[in-house]
């Protein structure tokens, strides 16, 4: 008798299986969907600031390769679009891009994919990017840098080591918005500048001479992809022609440049994931306020500063984050 009820047991629960359909079975048998981030870092190469993006997601659940899935495109200006267009058709799920040739690629790629930005030379509002800093409305969010403000620091603490004309690196391929902030803040602050307007590491020598020339003091080096890469570059000019060479990145103090003052770009990446991860909750970048950074670093190269034959002034060494020896 026992064995009769535990075959008719048996058949009971065959017939309660095949009743259900076989594609609930099927989902039921899938795991969730993973999400997918098509990530565009400034610098065409892993570095501590992607480290610690992909830190910060761990740290909220979303760990590389098994709760998310990240596409990155390591690159160039002159593949941007192309990227872009490549994680349209992947639809991932949100789109980082770090630089301002980014992520105006990944706004004329998409209008619907959400886009959370690190941009330090974007006025995200007056581009038309977004309606409002509070509510920016469409598809995008991120942090954005308030560059004519950062742009009058950088010459106010150049002026404070050394006097006379400032040289201002930029490259062409950049946007023009920051470079007419920077402009409009020497103005103000009366400081003569000289442009010298780059395309490639071809183009240094000659700028270098052309600064010499107009009898420049120091250079300021502007944000853009290739001069961060050939920052060592650009530390050898500029020691050969004795010039102070400053700008947003502490790796340019850290490899021979003068000194830098500019947002903690690791807390920046960090800020991103922590935006990413509240994208990827609700899908509504629109809704998500764009930051702007909060914590900047002041970074000075004493040794550089040294073979130059210049004092800094003690109150700017009192204020610096790092002093390098």
């Amino acid at each position: 008798m026992r064995q009769i009820a535990c075959s008719r047991r048996r058949f009971i629960c065959g017939l309660t299986l095949a009743a259900i359909p076989k594609h609930l079975a099927a989902e039921a048998q899938q795991p969730s969907k993973v999400p997918r981030l098509g990530v565009v870092p400034l610098i065409p190469e892993p570095n501590a600031n992607t480290d610690a993006f992909r830190n910060r997601l761990s740290e909220l659940g979303y760990i590389d390769g098994h709760s998310v899935a990240i596409e990155w495109r390591w690159g160039n200006a002159s593949q941007l679009t192309e990227q872009m267009m490549e994680l349209v058709r992947l639809k991932v799920d949100v789109i980082v891009p770090s630089s301002s040739p980014a992520v105006l690629a990944a706004s004329k790629a998409t209008r619907t994919i959400p886009i959370v930005a690190n941009d330090l030379e974007t006025d995200p509002v007056a581009s038309g990017l977004a309606a409002s800093l509070g509510r920016p409305g469409g598809n995008l969010t991120g942090v954005f840098l308030n560059f004519p403000e950062l742009s009058g620091k950088l010459l106010g603490l150049m002026r404070e080591i050394v006097a006379g004309r400032v040289a201002i690196l930029w490259d062409v391929s950049m946007d023009r918005v920051p470079l007419r902030a920077m402009e409009a803040s020497a103005q103000s602050l009366r400081v003569p500048i000289h442009v010298l307007a780059v395309d490639g590491p071809g183009d240094f020598a000659a700028a270098f001479k052309a600064a010499s020339r107009n009898g420049a003091k120091s250079l300021i080096v502007m944000q853009s992809p290739m001069l961060f890469v050939q920052r060592a570059p650009l530390a050898n000019f500029a020691a050969v022609n004795r010039l102070p060479m400053s700008s947003l990145f502490r790796q340019f103090p850290e490899d021979g440049g003068l000194m830098s003052y500019g947002p903690d770009i690791k807390t920046v990446f960090r800020d991103l994931a922590v935006m990413v991860a509240k994208v990827l909750k609700d899908g509504k970048p629109g809704d998500l306020p764009i930051e702007r950074p909060t914590r900047f670093e002041l970074v000075i190269n004493l040794k550089v500063a040294k073979a130059l034959g210049l004092t800094i002034p003690q109150s700017l060494v009192q204020r610096a984050d790092e002093i390098i020896q």
